[in-house]
């Protein structure tokens, strides 16, 4: 038996009465777009009308996600066992129902998913197979904590890119993530990294998570190079930023995040060339060179920092929850 809550959705066992939506969920083109196409109704009907008998009979599968303020089956989301390469693998699949997009659901459900497998599941690791035009799903994996490991080619013949997420043994999840990120400036602008959402572009500068072993300048160094292609020099650290995402409006998506980032000035070694790396974040969709004096008018962040250099703000090491 399985029951997971967040804030605004409920996943749990499938009941008979789940089979309507579910079968409008796996029948819908533009749902199974990325995931084979729609599927047979009498055959869908069938493996869905065995699954209830046991519900306790497999640890990994998918499970209905219900909006619990109005008890609408909104999405068909879980755990499964995969074979990858030959290598055992457990796979966060999530799938929404058309009416229920642009909400956040896959990302809040996704959220839980990855806290259930590491921390009652005790895994040590999970990944998500997604198609590599599917935006939508890539998006949802990064804000998951995953990251784009390789692309393979299934058994099908279908493409899938391997984004993953894994946990040291022994560590909880819920311990603050460290990043390293890199202040690139040069006649007056600011190098970032470009991506966007529902809401439009958005921009940081580069950098990202520190690994197991790494020193932060090494951190720097790695990320910068992944992102931009660009060997660079590390300099004095500038700012210390933290992002505690329950104290912020996005809290619902997962309240457990909290992020440390050290950013430190940074300079191109001569001649290095800037461009989109081949390791590149998922969803990073570019870079720019953003004039200092318009980092205000644009989603950038953090915007303490966007103030500190425009000026308005008081310059000072560390930023607090920003």
């Amino acid at each position: 038996m399985i029951c997971l809550e967040t804030e605004r959705l409920r996943l749990r066992d499938l009941r008979s009465d789940d089979l309507p939506a579910l079968i409008d969920l796996w029948t819908d083109p533009e749902v199974t777009r990325f995931a084979g196409g729609p599927r047979e109704v009498g055959e869908l009907r069938r493996a869905l009308e065995e699954d209830p008998a046991d519900p306790a009979a497999e640890a990994y599968n998918l499970w209905p996600v219900e909006e619990r303020a109005t008890g609408r089956v909104v999405g068909h989301c879980g755990l499964l066992d995969k074979d990858v390469d030959g290598a055992a693998e457990i796979e966060l699949a999530y799938f929404m129902a058309r009416s229920s997009w642009g909400n956040g659901y896959a990302t809040e459900i996704a959220c839980a998913l990855r806290n259930y497998a590491f921390e009652a599941m005790r895994l040590s690791r999970v990944i998500s197979l997604i198609d590599p035009t599917n935006a939508a799903s890539k998006r949802v994996a990064v804000k998951v904590g995953m990251r784009w490991e390789r692309d393979i080619v299934r058994p099908s013949g279908a493409l899938r890119s391997v984004f993953a997420i894994g946990r040291e043994p022994g560590q909880a999840l819920r311990q603050p993530r460290i990043s390293g990120r890199a202040l690139i400036v040069g006649d007056a602008r600011v190098l970032v990294s470009c991506y966007e959402d529902a809401d439009g572009p958005w921009y940081v500068l580069p950098g990202g998570g520190q690994r197991s072993g790494e020193t932060l300048r090494a951190c720097v160094v790695r990320e910068v190079k992944e992102e931009t292609c660009a060997d660079v020099t590390v300099g004095r650290l500038r700012w210390v930023r933290e992002f505690v995402l329950a104290n912020h409006e996005d809290s619902r998506i997962d309240p457990g995040f909290h992020q440390v980032e050290l950013i430190f000035e940074c300079q191109l070694i001569q001649g290095a060339g800037i461009a989109m790396g081949k390791d590149h974040d998922a969803g990073q969709t570019g870079l720019h060179w953003f004039p200092i004096d318009e980092l205000l008018g644009v989603r950038f962040y953090p915007r303490k920092v966007a103030a500190i250099l425009a000026g308005i703000e008081e310059d000072r090491i560390y930023l607090g929850d920003v």
